[in-house]
């Protein structure tokens, strides 16, 4: 029997807005942490001969980073916050409240740049494609 949880998102007036960064790593933490300190993006849009929009370095390693806009393909990011700690039991309900939007996501790569068929890129590119499928006549 597969588990099944419900989850209920409770929107909030005014969302803060938010940066979204997608690195190439998993970082075994799940709570607070002092990111703003550490993880300081630059912007490369307009640099001559650059051919990413974003660079980092996280733990030491250079990242090369490629900004998608969510809006060119009719979607936006939310941030959602759980209000149940702990672990969730099988059919337990969920509320999440939405904390903050964005309208971009930057999408990280170690040794190049993301490019247009990069996973994250086709992934925003497919809701323009379904669309188009699923549009009645």
């Amino acid at each position: 029997m597969a588990a099944t949880t419900n989850i209920t998102v409770t929107p909030i007036a005014e969302p803060k807005l938010a940066e979204a960064h997608l690195l190439p790593c998993e970082i075994m933490h799940s709570g607070p942490a002092a990111v703003n300190a550490y993880f300081k993006p630059r912007s490369t849009q307009g640099v001559a001969g650059c051919s990413h929009d974003v660079e980092a370095e996280f733990r030491g390693r250079e990242l090369f980073g490629r900004t998608i806009s969510l809006a060119d393909h009719q979607l936006q990011g939310w941030l959602l916050k759980d209000t149940v700690q702990g672990s969730v039991a099988d059919g337990e309900q969920r509320r999440w409240v939405a904390a903050a939007s964005f309208s971009q996501l930057n999408v990280y790569k170690h040794d190049d740049p993301p490019f247009e068929e990069d996973p994250m890129s086709k992934c925003a590119q497919w809701v323009g494609i379904a669309s188009v499928l699923h549009a009645e006549c």
